[in-house]
């Protein structure tokens, strides 16, 4: 039997724009920080899968926009 890799890839940067799919009425998010995420100095904060977020929201719902949230 083959082992399985149990490290996810870091592949969402900081300032990355996501596209949302939940109702909230967000369509599209920034990634403004990485929660409990630890870097060297200098280096990006990146997300990977399972990973919780904070964003603004750049488009979607008038009452939505410009919001800071947790995703």
């Amino acid at each position: 039997m083959k082992p399985i890799k149990a490290r996810a890839t870091r592949a969402l940067p900081h300032g990355t724009w996501l596209d949302v799919c939940d109702n909230s009425g967000a369509k599209v998010l920034k990634i403004t920080s990485v929660l409990r995420h630890k870097t060297v100095k200098g280096r990006y904060p990146e997300a990977a899968i399972g990973d919780i977020i904070m964003g603004s929201v750049k488009s979607g719902k008038p009452e939505m926009r410009k919001q800071v949230v947790y995703a």
